[in-house]
């Protein structure tokens, strides 16, 4: 069994002993271009310092809202541009139209920006390219935030292409197995460490009768599990 240690911590915090992987949390909607440099030359050095595979905040760069994936040496492999944009992002930003997934040591991971972590056809394509797990950072401001709306994402990956996820949703984290097991609920208590198992590719027919009622009720669902 494929398990790895994945931290989500504020942008440049130590992570725990024993991370693989560290995570930035989204502690704001992103970091304009002017600026974009110094942040990734920050989150270089961080990787280097502790020997971390990590995942900084979004950034702008080149008219795109950006997420990358820094090696434990402090060198970038790769920049994932966003393919869809929220409404307010919408004509200040330009699109891509193609999820890249990265073949690493660890795993291949694939990095959703903002809100592709909900389009299921982005989660597909990533599927279709081999991903093992999903890395999501996604801003929502305060009055537009309900941790149901996390887990929504999450179940519907779960269901339709068995990838383990995990989500830096604004100053929190979020975290679910390919077979549909909540690792992490979302929780604002930083850092968190989380055990994730990328040994995915059920197959979706052989879902349990529980896991098919979650996904096509799970707003429902939810609330019961937790009473």
């Amino acid at each position: 069994m494929k398990l790895i240690n994945v931290s989500v911590v504020s942008p440049l915090m130590a992570p725990p002993e024993g991370t693989v992987l560290a995570i930035f949390a989204a502690e704001r909607n992103y970091s304009p271009e002017y600026d974009s440099s110094k942040i990734l030359k920050a989150a270089m050095r961080y990787a280097k310092k502790y020997g971390v595979f990590t995942v900084p905040e979004r950034f702008v760069a080149g008219g795109f809202l950006c997420l990358c994936l820094i090696s434990p040496n402090g060198e970038l492999i790769g920049v994932q541009q966003a393919c869809h944009l929220n409404m307010d992002y919408r004509g200040v930003f330009r699109r891509c139209n193609e999820i890249t997934v990265f073949d690493t040591e660890i795993g291949k991971l694939a990095l959703f920006v903002d809100v592709d972590i909900n389009k299921s056809q982005v989660v597909k394509q990533a599927s279709e390219k081999g991903a093992e797990l999903i890395i999501s950072s996604q801003f929502i401001q305060l009055f537009d935030f309900y941790s149901e709306r996390v887990q929504q994402a999450a179940l519907n990956i779960s269901s339709s292409c068995n990838l383990s996820m995990v989500s830096a949703v604004s100053a929190g984290a979020f975290a679910m197995n390919y077979d549909g097991k909540v690792v992490c609920e979302f929780t604002e208590f930083l850092p968190q460490t989380l055990t994730l198992s990328l040994d995915g590719k059920i197959d979706p027919y052989l879902l349990s009768r529980e896991k098919q009622l979650l996904a096509m009720h799970s707003d429902k669902l939810i609330y019961e599990r937790q009473e």
